[in-house]
């Protein structure tokens, strides 16, 4: 018998046997369903940046986050056909979300893409700046004997998408980079002045966070410049075991740390996820935008050495809690 012989022809399912609502595909797109994404558009998304419903003027994008190179990604969703009334809404969000130093990608996705809004889509990649780029999918699911699984296909994508994304890989295009960088090394001089040593041998990056050790492997401070939030937080991200007890370790005494930080901080340990997060966040209007630089670096700074001063020893208390119990 060939191999080929025990094929299964999958066989097209409703979209509503694998999602409830539109609410619901958003929830799997903003999970697992990111991998599937990721590899039909050649982008990598930061799952710490994903933010649904994000607000638009009188709309709302279904999701809205950042990729590795700090451009925004848009994404729309529609049950069965497009409609006029969703492109205009991905324009709208084009208009709204973006700056000339971020670049934005806007995929729209769709059981089925109109023929229309397939050449309005066309239209745009060709028309319109290189830093602003379309993308149409369509979603279907399939059985494959017992299981299901979507496929995602892409109808629509910029010009000339690969070469875009090797120029872009050499360092090409990429304007936030140079933003990053230059944020980064103004960041550490004012630290330096303000007596903060933790990041003292840290160099400036073009990535979107800067990070020193924590003390422990797989534990760090890091500090993140997002285009509308800045942040400060310990991460954890270890194996698994320790990782689950530190965090639980420091969640079973969050009244004091928030205590001595002196306001609320975000606690996120996503379920099978390996990272936790322990932090604070500020909404901003532009991290690009260099006349606010000084006021978010001493934000930074003050929340960093708050973090470390109400964290910092009950973090300590808990690696030898797990040193006595290993």
């Amino acid at each position: 018998m060939k191999k080929w012989q025990g094929f299964i022809k999958p066989e097209k399912m409703d979209f509503s046997e694998g999602w409830d609502n539109d609410g619901d595909f958003d929830d799997w797109l903003s999970n697992e369903g990111l991998h599937w994404l990721e590899d039909a558009i050649g982008i990598q998304i930061l799952p710490d940046t994903i933010k649904k419903q994000e607000r638009v003027e009188n709309f709302a994008a279904d999701v809205v986050a950042e990729n590795d190179t700090g451009e925004i990604v848009i994404i729309e969703n529609q049950r069965n056909q497009t409609d006029h009334d969703h492109l205009g809404k991905l324009l709208t969000y084009a208009a709204g979300l973006t700056t000339d130093a971020s670049g934005c990608h806007l995929v729209w996705i769709s059981e089925n893409i109109h023929p229309a809004h397939r050449a309005a889509l066309d239209w745009l990649n060709t028309n319109t700046d290189t830093n602003i780029s379309f993308f149409g999918l369509e979603i279907s699911l399939r059985k494959f004997g017992e299981g299901l699984s979507p496929e995602l296909k892409v109808v629509c994508s910029p010009n000339d998408w690969s070469r875009m994304e090797k120029k872009k890989a050499t360092g090409e295009l990429k304007r936030s980079h140079k933003f990053r960088l230059e944020f980064w090394e103004y960041l550490l001089g004012r630290f330096s002045e303000k007596g903060i040593t933790m990041f003292k041998n840290r160099s400036p990056s073009k990535d979107n966070w800067l990070d020193a050790g924590a003390g422990i492997p797989g534990f760090s401070w890091s500090l993140d410049l997002l285009r509308n939030e800045i942040r400060v937080k310990l991460v954890m991200q270890s194996e698994k075991e320790i990782s689950e007890h530190i965090f639980g370790y420091l969640q079973d005494r969050r009244e004091d740390i928030e205590t001595v930080f002196g306001e609320g901080l975000e606690w996120a340990s996503p379920e099978g996820r390996k990272r936790s997060d322990i932090g604070v966040v500020k909404k901003i209007e532009d991290g690009f935008d260099e006349a606010c630089w000084e006021e978010l670096v001493d934000w930074m700074a003050d929340r960093f050495k708050r973090l470390e001063e109400a964290v910092g020893p009950f973090l300590r208390e808990a690696k030898r809690d797990w040193d006595a119990q290993a």
